[in-house]
């Protein structure tokens, strides 16, 4: 199967897992407990019988594996099936799942995740607000969409993940958003990864006693990571030290090994939680294999479609999305067939059931239009697109490289925080937001203090906010291309300059914010100048110099000289 990787292979880890493997009554018994441990903890009754494992012999010969095993989790019940329902189990009965009245999570829209979550509000009388996002049309997109946009409360539309993260970042980062319980992308949650740990301890146990083979390999998809990782330290814990690879489904950014060590430290740590008695697993020897993600998250491969065609022939349900990845990595070319050779692998089947869920007909008018367009015409393909705006990002950037050397630029400029080109474009947009100086003025960059006092107030702010700013300068800089305009905003003529600053705030979203920051921040930097005061017509604070007047309705607010608050009086 190859070697594992060395973060994953040393030598501490590996002899514990051997060690947990090593026969006789003591494994047995802490095995027992540990599978005692979690039935006492919070759940709802869910995925409560054993794995459910099937061979399939005549798949396995194809690719050359001695046998293969499935663990059928579409068998799983409630919620239509899936490992979803492991994870659910736990999460829901723990607080403040538990006791929320409306829930929210993310999914794209074809997510197992939002249907099980969807349907659990359903058995549990909760309402879930879905953030859903676009993900590319297969088999068993529709379906899912249909059911969860039936079926939740409240949908939240998005034209991506990146969009979802601008607009919604509270869902995935924090544990409440607005009101609802926030159940993390795909379920997974140290709580919530003791369902597959319990999993994983049951199939031990189903080895130990004889009822299926010992597996050489165990194979599963990875998206959020908890199915694979609570697996594997499921498997471990039980005495089963194979290698367990994870197919990515996702792009390897999102499946780092920084990504994997964390998952398994708070999975150690809430194990260690419920049951400090008991030894803790030690990670098994994960392996992950990101030959399979293809495009990226959401987009089929030609060989996971002929593997889950070729997975369905067989009665074995998969969807080319997650689990028909896991089977190209095991049915496909990319192994020796000399390792697979006198093998058997385990083959842990995510999906869920292949029935068609409850919809309604009409489910579709709950759709934006966008979303109800992009369901049905046509997508070019994803390379292709890629490869188009790769090529026009970098050809706006090139050409907004050349236009800012072209500008000229205040000089000399020794900001902390503005570059000279941002400086210079904050210099324009003075030039045009605040009113003529009085004469004479003869200097090239008349309202440079005003930009130097900007960039003193920035230098006092959390860096974020300091990139933030950046960002707004290069905004303002070629919102004249996007008008038609070859020219950076500083080289445009008074009048034009005015033009584009009426336009951006006549926009919305993000032009329109860029037009409210510009704003802010000219005028913060005049209004910390006095010589620039009787251009704005501002007299300046009532401090100083200039004692505020007397105002005789304040008298009778001020106590005599001597009195006492009338607590202490009564004391």
């Amino acid at each position: 199967m190859g070697r594992s990787p060395r973060w994953l292979c040393r030598p501490g880890l590996l002899l514990s897992a051997q060690a947990l493997a090593a026969p006789g009554p003591r494994m047995a018994e802490t095995l027992q407990a540990w599978l005692h441990a979690l039935n006492c903890q919070p759940r709802l009754g869910w995925a409560a019988a054993e794995p459910v494992i099937e061979s399939f012999q005549a798949l396995a010969q194809t690719a050359g594996w001695r046998s293969l095993l499935v663990a059928r989790d579409d068998c799983t019940q409630p919620l239509h099936g899936g490992s979803k329902v492991r994870k659910l189990d736990y999460l829901l009965a723990s607080e403040p799942f538990c006791s929320a009245p409306w829930w929210t999570t993310v999914g794209a829209i074809g997510s197992g995740h939002l249907v099980a979550c969807t349907a659990a509000a359903q058995v549990l009388d909760r309402r879930l607000r879905a953030h859903i996002f676009w993900e590319p049309l297969s088999a068993g997109v529709l379906d899912s969409l249909a059911y969860t946009v039936t079926h939740s409360a409240d949908r939240q539309f998005h034209r991506g993940r990146v969009a979802l993260a601008l607009r919604a970042p509270s869902v995935l980062t924090r544990a409440w958003s607005r009101g609802a319980a926030v159940i993390p992308p795909g379920g997974t949650h140290p709580v919530a990864m003791l369902g597959l740990v319990r999993a994983g301890l049951q199939f031990a146990h189903q080895v130990a006693v004889g009822a299926v083979q010992r597996p050489d390999v165990v194979y599963v998809s990875l998206g959020s990571g908890g199915t694979a990782v609570g697996l594997a330290a499921g498997l471990a814990l039980g005495g089963l030290s194979m290698p367990v690879r994870a197919v990515l489904a996702v792009e390897p950014v999102f499946a780092t090994r920084t990504r994997i060590r964390s998952l398994q430290r708070a999975l150690t740590a809430q194990l260690q939680r419920i049951a400090p008695e008991l030894p803790l697993p030690q990670p098994g020897p994960l392996e992950t294999d990101a030959a399979q993600v293809g495009t990226g998250y959401g987009w089929p491969t030609p060989a996971s479609l002929a593997a889950t065609q070729r997975a369905l022939d067989h009665g074995l349900p998969a969807e080319p999305v997650y689990t028909g990845k896991v089977l190209a990595a095991m049915l496909g070319p990319t192994l020796d067939p000399l390792q697979r050779r006198g093998q058997t692998a385990l083959f842990w089947d995510t999906v869920r059931r292949p029935a068609r869920l409850p919809q309604r007909e009409d489910w579709q008018d709950l759709l934006p239009p966008w979303l109800r367009q992009r369901l049905t015409v046509e997508r070019p393909r994803p390379r292709r697109w890629f490869l188009g705006v790769a090529a026009g990002t970098a050809a706006v950037a090139a050409a907004a490289t050349v236009r800012s050397l072209a500008v000229q630029t205040i000089e000399p400029w020794q900001g902390t925080v503005l570059s000279a080109f941002d400086a210079t474009t904050l210099h324009a947009a003075c030039e045009v937001l605040l009113p003529p100086l009085p004469p004479p003025v003869a200097d090239r960059w008349p309202w440079l203090p005003v930009v130097q006092a900007i960039d003193r107030y920035l230098a006092n702010l959390p860096r974020p906010l300091r990139g933030e700013v950046g960002l707004l300068c290069r905004c303002v800089a070629e919102c004249p291309i996007v008008r038609g305009l070859a020219i950076s905003f500083a080289d445009l003529a008074l009048s034009d300059r005015l033009a584009v600053i009426a336009w951006m705030a006549a926009q919305s979203g993000p032009l329109r914010d860029a037009h409210a920051g510009l704003l802010g921040l000219v005028m913060l930097g005049a209004y910390q100048l006095p010589e620039a005061w009787p251009a704005l017509g501002f007299e300046g604070p009532m401090v100083g110099e200039h004692p505020r007047p007397v105002r005789q309705s304040w008298d009778r607010l001020h106590a005599p000289p001597g009195a006492l608050p009338a607590g202490l009086l009564a004391a």
